[in-house]
């Protein structure tokens, strides 16, 4: 669905975080139609309807996204990277060529 993290630029990642929520807002909103609004996550995880499957897709991509954003930004890393065209926030060093 998204390319490695690594290899995305900052401005790829905001964006692809910005299109996961709006996706995880849709979902949770399924999910609450469903009767399943207070299960938790960890249930959820192991539910095979198709709401809870691509709900918890959704919850590792953003993971793995926010996560690459710490490793870039550092702690205190905001939700979203700056996106300045001089700023050291594009693709990481570490990522393979």
């Amino acid at each position: 669905m998204y390319k490695d993290p690594a290899t995305m630029s900052a401005a790829e990642i905001n964006k692809a975080l910005d299109r996961l929520h709006r996706q995880s807002c849709k979902l949770t909103a399924r999910l609450i139609a469903a009767g399943l609004g207070h299960t938790p996550f960890s249930e959820l995880m192991l539910r095979g309807d198709v709401a809870s499957v691509r709900y918890c897709e959704n919850v590792a991509t953003q993971r793995a996204l926010r996560l690459e954003i710490d490793a870039r930004y550092g702690p205190g890393a905001p939700s979203r990277l700056p996106t300045h065209p001089r700023g050291s926030f594009g693709p990481s060093k570490r990522a393979p060529n």
